[in-house]
């Protein structure tokens, strides 16, 4: 069992610590003591840690009156209160029951060590899992935000050589639960399709284990499909992420498919979609990337270190794309109308 102060002991015991230096750790006799001011702990702040402590200790809780603040989502009756026994139970919409509409007029009078939930008319989430705090209980939004910065991973062959070290450098970034990037990490499965979210930044505020959650987000990455096309898979990205939901893309591949005689239509998503909407495009791959940096105008690294070295490669390229935002070089700069435009059937580069 590891041992740590709640905030109200560890007020006393400071307390208690500097009185015992004021009495006996003076170097002369003369010398002037300065008071240390201890922040106190507020009645509240108290009532907190010790409801905190009795429900991580499973101590048995009387029910109690809760009131309803809507500091961050406005009530809405065509929101619905669920209730949950624990906070994976609530994270996963396991063995709910049902409160009452979100409404002013909503009381409740119930365990503070439950566990509660907003969902819509379509049973999706509205709120993050939330508990009562003295008595009250405030929902914050379930959303990091609409615009997602997309992480899509092709399952391709080429990568097999580096998948250990991608998985490690996923987890050692997303192990941080105070990412606040409305990110989305996907793959492009065998078969060429889209997979569903692997992990969300949702879902990092509601894991219990961080670890082991994390761990099995990212169990279905396999890497050895011989059936991906680099180019061609992205129309399944654009399709299921349109452009009004989208910040920036990071792309892993490994330029499978990619034909040696590129054409004006084979960029047509990252070029013509994305970069002229102001969607700035990052590449990892294996392969080469003069044509992602000449003709998709993305930021490219090229991944031909050892696999045992390439984890910190893939790490800081995660972490330059969480933190970074579009610059003005980024932005679309859109060209006059030319008076002939070549056919996107064209053999030429941009």
């Amino acid at each position: 069992m590891s041992l740590f102060l709640h905030k109200p002991d560890l007020h006393w015991f400071l307390v208690a610590f500097v009185a015992l230096g004021m009495g006996g750790c003076s170097s002369h006799p003369n010398d002037i003591q300065t008071p240390i001011e201890v922040e106190e702990t507020s009645a509240e702040e108290i009532v907190e840690t010790q409801q905190l402590l009795s429900c991580n200790t499973q101590e048995s809780q009387e029910s109690i009156k809760i009131r309803i603040i809507n500091n961050e989502i406005p009530f809405n009756k065509d929101y619905s209160v669920y209730q949950f026994s624990s906070k994976k139970a609530c994270h996963k919409l396991e063995e709910d029951e049902y409160v009452g509409s979100y409404t002013k007029k909503l009381s409740l009078t119930v365990n503070p060590c439950l566990y509660f939930k907003l969902l819509n008319s379509n049973g999706k989430s509205v709120s993050a899992c939330a508990q009562a705090r003295s008595e009250k209980l405030s929902f914050q939004s379930y959303s990091c935000g609409e615009k997602r910065y997309l992480i899509v991973i092709a399952m391709s062959e080429g990568l097999n050589t580096y998948g250990q070290a991608i998985k490690q450098a996923l987890h050692s970034v997303f192990k941080n639960q105070n990412i606040r990037k409305p990110f989305t990490i996907v793959t492009i499965k065998p078969g060429r399709e889209l997979s569903n979210p692997l992990l969300q930044c949702e879902d990092l505020r509601e894991f219990d284990d961080v670890t082991q959650s994390i761990n099995t987000s990212f169990s279905t990455i396999r890497f050895g499909a011989t059936d991906l096309k680099t180019l061609d898979d992205l129309n399944q990205v654009n399709l299921s992420y349109p452009l009004q939901k989208l910040q920036r893309i990071l792309y892993l591949t490994d330029n499978s498919g990619m034909p040696a005689e590129l054409k004006r239509k084979d960029f047509a998503i990252p070029r013509l979609e994305w970069h002229e909407s102001g969607i700035a495009l990052t590449v990892l791959t294996t392969g080469s990337c003069e044509p992602w940096e000449k003709q998709a105008k993305a930021q490219c690294t090229q991944l031909v270190s050892e696999p045992k070295d390439s984890e910190q490669l893939i790490k800081t390229t995660l972490h330059t794309f969480l933190h970074s935002q579009p610059s003005q070089s980024e932005l679309p700069v859109i060209p006059a109308e030319p008076s002939a435009s070549p056919s996107v059937n064209d053999n030429v580069f941009f």
